[in-house]
């Protein structure tokens, strides 16, 4: 466990990391006050869709219509639930105004980009500029943004989702009125932009395990730690979440009203001791690697690096081989029985 003082730097030090005005991401102030747990699961839920939004993004070159759109397209790999309903979220109806846009729409310039330490933050910066490069010389545009207060009856939980030139704006409403909001002026998703797959002959299910994974490895962690802190309850070091996340991630996925889902059979993502394509992998048969690693079609068997690192991909070829000639092997080994 972190102490108190240690835990506000991890935190404060993250935050500024996620929502600095150098990546163009940031959450806004909103009046009135909204209770820690409201803030601490719309917040998680705002970073989620951003995340799968961006993936839709990369792969089309556009943000999603609405919603609607994202669920359906096969990157909505994270189910985001009402957190009053316990529902699957769903987008407010608002038809939008001239007079509904913020008086002063940029993003506000405030607080202070903390780059990542050594060689992770030199390769998030460099993605960074990339990305904001890339942007430009397709003619980025930051859009408008619309003041929340002029959505009329909001349903607490819903999301207000609206795109603008290549801004996009996400709004989750508590039952008070006050919200939290997602504003990200021109398109960068560190996370979602890391999805580059290393196999070039592959099921399109691939990326769908992938962006799976690289929510559960390296997004989850800090959304339940930021909950645990915000809601006043001790955090943990990212040794201590790492080794829990095996065993945990429905939990800590549930406590912020998020659901894995596997792309590969459309139903939730679950740990499996037998061949399951786009699960948590956790067959005895397997050893015992420390990396966590995900069935895909086709017999195979990949850890989130080998999916999306090239270099690892090929340090990796004969653990790879090795360990997809067991997956082969025991492919068509029945589930065991219930209770053993």
């Amino acid at each position: 466990m972190l102490t108190k003082p240690i835990a506000m730097i991890t935190v404060a030090l993250a935050a500024l990391i996620l929502f600095s005005p150098a990546i163009r991401a940031q959450m806004l102030p909103m009046p009135g006050n909204t209770s820690p747990e409201f803030r601490a699961v719309a917040q998680a839920q705002l970073e989620t869709i951003h995340y799968q939004a961006h993936v839709f993004l990369e792969q089309r070159g556009r943000y999603p219509e609405s919603l609607q759109e994202l669920r359906d397209s096969g990157y909505w790999v994270v189910e985001v639930y009402n957190i009053f309903t316990a529902l699957p979220i769903q987008q407010v109806r608002f038809f939008v105004h001239d007079e509904d846009y913020a008086v002063n729409d940029a993003l506000p310039q405030v607080g202070l980009f903390v780059p990542l330490p050594d060689e992770e933050g030199a390769e998030f910066q460099d993605a960074q500029g990339q990305a904001q490069a890339q942007m430009g010389r397709k003619g980025g545009k930051p859009g408008h943004r619309v003041d929340p207060a002029r959505v009329e009856f909001p349903p607490p939980g819903d999301l207000f989702y609206n795109i603008d030139a290549d801004s996009l704006q996400l709004v989750i409403f508590d039952d008070t009125g006050a919200w939290e909001e997602l504003w990200v002026e021109l398109p960068f998703n560190y996370r979602a932009s890391s999805l580059k797959l290393t196999e070039a002959v592959r099921p399109r299910t691939d990326l769908m395990a992938a962006e799976v994974a690289m929510h559960l490895e390296n997004i989850l962690p800090g959304q339940y730690n930021r909950m645990l802190f915000l809601t006043d309850r001790q955090t943990f070091a990212p040794t201590e979440l790492a080794k829990l996340l095996p065993v945990s991630f429905e939990k800590m996925a549930a406590e912020l009203s998020l659901g894995y889902i596997n792309g590969a059979k459309q139903r939730a993502f679950m740990r499996t001791d037998y061949y399951s394509p786009g699960d948590l992998a956790i067959a005895p048969w397997l050893g015992g690697e420390e990396s966590l690693i995900y069935f895909l079609e086709g017999k195979r068997a990949r850890t989130l690096l080998e999916l999306t690192d090239a270099d690892v991909f090929r340090e990796n070829a004969a653990l790879i081989k090795r360990r997809d000639k067991l997956v082969v092997k025991h492919a068509d080994d029945p589930p065991p029985a219930p209770g053993n």
